[in-house]
């Protein structure tokens, strides 16, 4: 609570950095008499009937009127006029950005009378071209929703194209993720911008969303698929904004407790497995007060003066039973006598005419190694007598990490693999606070103040319950924002904002704070501090269940801040409202980079297997038990040691827009925009990155590997074509960023609304085009190559004859860690490395809109929909392979493996580059490499292997079309029913590469999903008192019968297209032939007869050209049905009720399969071996409403 506090002062004192962008409405109209003259400065009076906060205007002298900056609700419109009588509108609905018309008819008479209305405002929309839907807060708080996550809700509604994986699976308020799954407009998924009162709420440049609020404290979800306003802008997707509710003149709150316990669930019925499956559960609970501030004598806030403050708490235990491998106290002492009577004695081959046998489990002396007499560079090594390690070689730090490991507890194989049966928990934890301040300072003047934070920490893997196994993170969302409208006259309004939102991640482990050398590590492996202290990883591989992982990955920390500021100006001018303003931002990214090709070790990592204990190098080694026993000797055969400093990234993004939105006729609106936007590139604060990449640099092992080359050159490329220039430049004052972003974006939007005569107001025609940009932002950060070291342990000097390094001096002195050079080793900086690079400079990504649409009123509460939205995606940027575009001419074009291709591309050829000045890796120590890799562009990169080298990200020739005829029904709230029913068929194609560094075609991609039918509904049952029937029931009666309400959502969708990540080969020796999928199939989706499976046969991934799809098929689609039943008991008058919730997710307990394995060599070839969903989920709750 004390952080939460501090969270707001910093807010509120730094009003001069930030913004947001708008979530209030706007009503506007015309003032006329009988014969449809206007009447210009007639008084409008815009009441909120929750708060009493009145707005106030007048009609200008064509008669029209605006009223910006509403805060979503319910009004009161009163317009009077000397010499008409009084107008009064009540129960107007507002939602979120939304703009309605209000034209106001005015009868002749004395303004003591009075005309009213009662009516909602019709469900058309007449002033606007932008396209989407808003939730209400009944439905958000009906409607079942598994997690309780708000933005969940938005996958049914108006135009969201889903992915299938997160469509129906929980999402709770921390699983960001799951709940924004979905794209919009025809953009990418997970593009969107995700606002919260109107202010950017994104966790970081990824655009996943951040703090989730409380689901009983939204007054509003408000999706667009196409904007016609300006003021909207940094996506090529579409918009969700989250409104919260506010106080109001009545005081009004909720507390609730929703529980799910896994043993009242439907069991898995298919690919379950005979283990029974522990139990989970979970509580979500939490409450929400809100009302005016009042404090007796000292503030009346009625009518001015409110607040909301809302909490949320969520406490999980997800089981994740785990079978694994514990050494048996015999190993513990380097016994490993028992497992020879187990074994075989075998003979094998060590070069021709030599061989040797040996027991199967038999265990060698790593420090035994020596030539072999008779075939030239092996090694033979002598077994450990009895398979006994002897008490004097065990590692003294094996022997303390050896008391982390528990005793087995069931009984396992005979070797003793899974041994050891954990039943250990997931554990979630998650809390959040919320608060809103709003104050009507007058009629001129209004404050809205929302601050927020979240924390979330999960527990898991801990499976010995020690400082030896386990992880835990901790990452929290915070910010808010400041609002505030002031109206200089009735037709000027302004609204200023600023915002700051804040994420920030850390992750520990539970030997954290333990330095390596009190386990007996030397010191140069401990940390400067305690708090980055933690023991090293200790990994082990066998051909069977392996020893369970000692210690997790090192600790990590990231932050992301986003600062805003976004004032709109409204001026009302004729028939004009212009609206124009800046929306300006920075983005701030702080992050530990990840060392390239690997995780990051800070602590270090250790890697055992029978490298080093089985009898010869040439030679199989012992079938279970050999990485425990290198282990207990102490000898590694490999690890790694990281040093990456904490980067600051910073970018700056500015905005301003101008929008018109012109009333040419009482029936035909045109919504004119125009925004400019301009981004700064990324730099590093200090200048610790890469800048570019110059292909001419000359690094210094060009010269050498040219000569060598010259003296043996391959047949397929001259001495003369052979080219090792290229290298890295760093960021330097003079050039700070790493690839630089267009001066200007200029997006334009332009709408149209039309009001048929003929139709009587119930019928609009819209349409629109507009151009909405995808800002890089802070998420392609600069490269770090040379600030990070990843130090390789040398686990052998002599080709693994006998170990070099040892868990007590794993890096001596012929091989240190290495500390960073910075830019120190300039273009020679990570020279037999792979590297990825970016243009000197990009094109931002962007999409065309157009949209067309109809929507008639049926009734005065239902309205039908049908529209048609295309988009087509320029400049999408895609990683491409820059070193095997010139291979590509001699891959294969045969359908199957080519062995010729395969073997002379392949083939081991002189390595030009072995001790070439600053070369590392593979290809400075090699005496041969494959061909392949001289082939390639810039082959002074890489590992030494086939499609290695560089890669370049944020190439921009990729682009996408989308076509989408969208259908809607809403049923607005009346006789205790509403409903929405949401139809898109759609087609997404996207250019995309098939080959690395090859052209790009176009196809399926992964968020193509033709079907999507979503259907929601809330229904108050007409019984009971008040009710249609049975209205005056007596008491007992009426508790058994009335307060009940049922709620739905089903949700179809078309199944996932399904990724090949081979190209498979058919029986009649093509690479494409028709195949019939039946994706709900699972012993056969489709004939795996017309396929040829002979793995000699499959074509090479590296040297065969593919020209069979990404994507082809598609899996079992989704089918879900979700139910809720509310029952409502009265506990004080109507003031108090308490509400019973039963809810059933999956209801019908329907099974949605998974894909088919698609690798034609598996066993389980065309088989379904997996569910997409689960089976039927039940909860229950109890919530207190007053």
């Amino acid at each position: 609570m004390k952080r939460f506090a501090a969270l707001l002062l910093l807010l509120l004192a730094s009003a001069s950095i930030m913004s947001a962008q708008e979530f209030r409405a706007t009503l506007t109209g015309r003032v006329a008499d009988p014969t449809g003259a206007t009447i210009p400065h007639a008084s409008v009076l815009v009441t909120n009937m929750e708060t009493g906060v009145n707005s106030m205007t007048a009609s200008n002298g064509a008669g029209e009127y605006t009223v910006p900056f509403l805060a979503p609700g319910k009004y009161r419109v009163t317009v009077t006029a000397q010499g008409f009588q009084r107008y009064v509108h009540e129960n107007l609905t507002l939602e979120s950005g939304s703009k309605v018309g209000e034209d106001v008819t005015m009868q002749v008479g004395a303004t003591t009378e009075e005309v009213r209305v009662t009516t909602d405002v019709p469900l058309i929309q007449t002033e606007t071209a932008s396209a989407g839907q808003t939730l209400s807060a009944q439905e958000i708080e009906n409607l079942p929703d598994n997690g309780r996550s708000p933005l969940a809700l938005a996958k049914t509604m108006y135009g969201v194209v889903v992915k299938q994986k997160n469509s129906v699976v929980q999402a709770r308020p921390f699983d960001n993720s799951a709940s924004s799954d979905f794209s919009l407009g025809g953009g990418n998924s997970q593009s969107n911008e995700y606002l919260l009162n109107g202010v950017p709420n994104m966790q970081d440049s990824s655009r996943l969303p951040g703090f989730s609020p409380l689901q009983d404290s939204v007054q509003e979800v408000k999706v667009d698929v196409f904007n016609a306003d300006a003021s909207t802008g940094d996506t090529s997707g579409g918009t969700v904004n989250l409104v919260t509710k506010s106080g109001a003149n009545q005081f009004h709150g909720s507390l609730s407790e929703f529980n799910q316990f896994s043993a009242i669930n439907a069991p898995n019925r298919w690919f379950a497995g005979t283990t029974k499956q522990p139990a989970y559960r979970q509580n979500q609970y939490g409450g929400h007060i809100a009302g005016p501030i009042w404090i007796p004598h000292v503030v009346n806030g009625k009518d001015k003066l409110f607040f909301l403050y809302a909490y949320e708490g969520f406490k999980g235990s997800q089981p994740n039973p785990t079978l694994t491998t514990v050494p048996t106290a015999a190993e513990r002492n380097g016994d490993f006598s028992a497992l020879l009577g187990l074994g075989t004695n075998k003979s094998a081959t060590r070069c021709t005419g030599y061989s040797t046998t040996y027991n199967s489990y038999q265990i060698f002396d790593p420090a035994s190694g020596t030539a072999d007499p008779n075939c030239s560079g092996q090694a033979l090594r002598t077994a450990f007598p009895n398979n006994i390690i002897p008490a004097s070689r065990l590692s003294q730090i094996a022997q303390k990490y050896l008391s982390l490991y528990p005793q087995p507890n069931v009984t396992g194989t005979a070797d003793g693999q899974n041994n050891f049966y954990s039943s250990n928990n997931t554990v979630y934890s998650y809390s959040s606070n919320s608060g809103r301040f709003d104050w009507s300072i007058g009629a001129n003047n209004k404050l809205f103040v929302d601050v927020h934070r979240s924390e979330y920490q999960p527990i898991q893997n801990n499976y010995f319950n020690n400082i030896a196994t386990g992880s835990k993170s901790y990452t929290v969302y915070q910010g808010g924002l400041v609002d505030f409208v002031h109206t200089f006259s009735s037709s000027v309004v302004m609204d200023s904002r600023i915002s700051l939102t804040r994420s920030y991640k850390n992750s520990a482990i539970a030997s954290g704070g333990v330095q390596p050398s009190s386990y007996g590590f030397p010191g140069y492996m401990d940390s400067s501090s305690t708090a980055g202290a933690a023991l090293p990883r200790i990994q082990f591989s066998e051909s069977g269940t392996a020893y369970t992982t000692l210690s997790a990955a090192s600790p990590s920390r990231t932050a992301f801040d986003t600062l805003q500021f976004f004032t709109a100006v409204t001026w009302v001018h004729g028939r004009h409202t212009l609206k124009m303003g800046p929306d300006l931002r920075q983005n701030r990214n702080y992050a530990t980079p990840t060392a390239p090709g690997t995780n990051n070790y800070f602590t270090g990592n250790f890697a055992f297997d029978n490298t080093f204990t089985k009898a010869g190098t040439a030679l199989a080694g012992p079938v279970f038990g050999g990485s425990m026993a290198s282990f207990l000797l102490g000898v590694p055969s490999s690890g790694a040691y990281t040093i990456s400093p904490y980067l600051t990234f910073n970018n700056h993004y500015f905005a301003g827009f101008v929008q018109d939105d012109w009333k040419l006729t009482r029936r035909l609106t045109l919504n004119l925009g125009i925004r400019l936007e301009s981004e700064t590139s990324i730099n590093e604060s200090h200048n610790r990155a890469v800048s570019y990449f110059d292909p001419n640099a000359v690094n210094s092992a060009a010269s050498a590997a040219a000569t060598k080359y010259a003296a043996s050159p391959v047949p397929e490329l001259a001495a003369s074509s052979f080219n090792a220039k290229g290298g890295l430049v760093f960021a330097s004052d003079a050039r700070r960023h790493e690839y630089a972003t267009a001066p200007l974006y200029i997006t334009p939007r332009v709408g149209l609304a039309f009001n048929p005569p003929i139709f009587n107001d119930r019928m609009v025609i819209r349409t629109g085009f507009g151009i909405f940009v995808n800002p890089f932002n802070d998420y392609y950060t600069p490269q770090s190559y040379g600030y990070i070291s990843n130090t390789s342990l040398v686990a052998s000097l002599n080709s693994n004859f006998t170990p070099a390094a040892s868990l007590s001096n794993p890096f001596p002195t012929a091989n240190p860690i290495l500390q960073p050079t910075g830019n120190a080793l300039g273009v020679n900086t990570y020279l037999g490395q792979a590297i990825t690079i970016r243009p000197m400079a990009v094109k931002v990504p962007y999409s065309e809109r157009w949209y067309l649409d109809l929507q008639f009123q049926v009734s005065k509460n239902t309205m039908f929909q049908v529209g048609y939205l295309g988009n087509h995606q320029v400049h999408l940027s895609y990683s491409n392979c820059l070193s095997c575009v010139p291979v590509l001419p001699l891959l294969s074009r045969s359908p199957a493996r080519d062995a010729a291709v395969q073997n002379n591309l392949s083939g081991a050829v002189t390595n030009p580059f072995k001790g070439a000045p600053g070369m590392t890796g593979t290809l400075a120590t090699a005496s041969t490499i494959p061909k392949y890799v001289l082939l390639q562009a810039y082959p002074q990169f890489g590992n030494g292997t086939a499609q290695s080298g560089v890669t370049q990200q944020l190439a921009p020739g990729a682009s996408s079309n989308y076509n989408a005829l969208m259908a809607r029904f809403q049923k607005r709230v009346s006789d205790g029913l509403t409903l929405n029913v949401n139809y898109t068929y759609s087609r997404n194609l996207q250019a995309q590469p098939i080959n690395p560094g090859g052209a790009l075609t176009y196809q399926t991609n992964p968020s193509d999903f033709p079907q999507h039918l979503s259907i929601s509904g809330v229904y108050r049952l007409p019984f009971g008192r008040g009710r249609q029937f049975v209205a005056n029931a007596p008491y007992g009666v009426n508790v058994l019968i009335g307060g009940w309400t049922m709620n739905t959502i089903f949700q179809h969708l078309s199944g996932s297209p399904i990724q090949w990540n081979n190209a498979p080969l058919f029986a009649d020796g093509t690479a494409y032939n028709n195949v019939t999928f039946d994706a709900r199939r699972v012993e056969g989706a489709f004939d795996t007869t017309k396929f040829n499976r002979d793995a000699n046969s499959q074509p090479s991934s590296i040297y065969n050209y593919r020209t069979f799809p990404l994507f082809y098929g598609r899996q079992d689609g989704t089918n879900n049905l979700d139910v809720s039943v509310l029952k409502d008991f009265n506990v004080f008058k109507e003031r108090i009720h308490m509400q019973y919730r039963f809810e059933a997710y999956n209801v019908l307990n329907h099974t949605n399969f998974g894909a088919p394995t698609v690798a034609p060599t598996s066993t389980s070839f065309g088989l379904i071996t997996s569910t997409s969903t689960p089976p039927r989920v039940l909860q229950q709750a109890l919530r207190l409403n007053f």
